[in-house]
């Protein structure tokens, strides 16, 4: 196994970026914005935008790697440069377009009766109020930060998730304060860098993120430091909310979201200081 090269993450993001084409790749909820009651609520962090625009100007791929719809991703985050992966890695939307994983679309229509099921049970539970269902078209997210008993929320909406995902064929995942329901592929973000670096040739990539679903990137990029000597850095973005066994995955880490947009602003400038 590689071993990973020692110094800041600044200075090892900026040893891995030397190595061209390269890319900066980030999740978005937990890592560009804070964590938000609600979906609808969650907003990019101060300096957040300025520092992505920048860096499309000094790296050659700047890209964001979302469980949100592309569409929504790129909405958000407003930076018209970047290429936007959405659904875990179901969707991907750049200026010449939207692509769309076909199984995703067959499975569209059992999603959505399963997402309706979970609604209608939900809704008849006291103890779930507070739970929203969220159809992204592609896949499904069940919030539950917003109910009483978390405990028992996810406990519950596991248990319906599992048992109405081998009803019409599809999976289950977890993440933070959230249940997911996906097409049954491996498609995921790990997926998502893999064909990231593969169709546009890169020879390192700097990803950060801050959930479960992002630890399908740390290992990818792990991988491929390991087979094929790849310039691959992950960096965990760590509040307290964060699970141990996502900051145990990554590189390096950086406390928050504040640290990480203050990371990704320096990393812009001094890659231009590179170019210049």
């Amino acid at each position: 196994m590689t071993e990973p090269m020692p110094g800041s993450a600044l200075e090892r993001a900026r040893r891995v970026l030397s190595q061209r084409p390269s890319a900066v790749v980030c999740d978005i909820d937990g890592t560009l914005s804070p964590i938000a009651p609600t979906p609808g609520e969650a907003v990019l962090a101060p300096g957040a935008r300025k520092a992505l625009e920048a860096l499309t100007r000094t790296v050659d791929l700047v890209a964001a790697v979302s469980g949100r719809s592309a569409a929504d991703a790129a909405v958000m985050v407003g930076v018209p440069d970047m290429l936007f992966v959405g659904n875990h890695g179901l969707e991907w939307i750049e200026r010449d377009g939207r692509t769309i994983h076909p199984v995703a679309l067959e499975t569209a229509s059992r999603l959505e009766t399963a997402l309706a099921e979970i609604a209608a049970r939900a809704a008849a539970d006291d103890r779930l109020r507070g739970v929203i269902v969220e159809n992204k078209e592609l896949s499904g997210s069940i919030h539950y930060r917003l109910t009483g008993d978390p405990e028992y929320s996810f406990n519950t909406i596991l248990a319906w998730a599992k048992e109405l995902a081998l009803t019409h064929d599809l999976r289950v995942t977890e993440g933070r304060m959230v249940i997911e329901l996906r097409p049954p592929i491996d498609v995921n973000k790990g997926a998502a860098l893999r064909r990231l670096i593969e169709e546009r040739g890169l020879m390192s990539m700097v990803f950060f993120g801050d959930d479960v679903t992002d630890m399908d990137g740390f290992r990818e990029l792990t991988r491929l430091r390991d087979t094929r000597n790849f310039a691959g850095l992950s960096i965990a973005v760590a509040d307290p909310e964060a699970r141990p066994e996502v900051v145990a995955a990554a590189d390096a880490v950086v406390p928050g979201v504040t640290a990480c947009v203050a990371l990704l602003s320096e990393l812009a400038e001094t890659e231009a200081e590179v170019r210049r």
